[in-house]
């Protein structure tokens, strides 16, 4: 049997969190969610917080071309070697600036020095939740939603 999460990210892949907000956050949301289990994870570099099993296509944030290819996989293994403090890429479809952490992803994933994990939820997390967990880490969020 697999595991779902909601994972919540900054949505900046370099913002960083205090264990204390972070802390802060997760004390929050476990008021907020009946969860198998709320946990935070703090990382020197960012990290790819992916979706799992839900990943279906990543495309360009310009035109919409799927880059779910080799291509993709390179990338990903070039920022790798700098442990993805530089995101920066060029588009191979439209030749434009862009990053790893801009590309479309389908279902959604991020890079992140931080994220809180919301293992097994009975229930949808309500946007009110989502509202004060941004106000509580004091940036904006990207909800990540990922089967394992």
């Amino acid at each position: 049997m697999s595991d779902y999460y909601i994972k919540i990210i900054p949505a900046g892949s370099d913002r960083r969190i205090s264990p204390q907000t972070a802390d802060r956050a997760v004390k929050y949301l476990q008021s907020c969610i009946i969860a198998y289990s709320v946990e935070a994870h703090i990382y020197e570099t960012p990290a790819f917080v992916d979706c799992g099993g839900y990943l279906q296509d990543i495309s360009c944030p310009y035109c919409g071309k799927s880059l779910f290819t080799e291509w993709w996989t390179e990338a990903m293994n070039k920022a790798y070697e700098n442990n993805f403090r530089k995101l920066d890429i060029k588009t191979p479809c439209c030749n434009k600036d862009s990053s790893l952490n801009e590309l479309q992803y389908d279902f959604p994933c991020g890079f992140a020095c931080a994220e809180i994990d919301i293992m097994n939820p009975r229930e949808e997390l309500m946007e009110e939740c989502i509202i004060e967990v941004e106000k509580l880490m004091n940036t904006p969020v990207r909800i990540i939603y990922s089967r394992v």
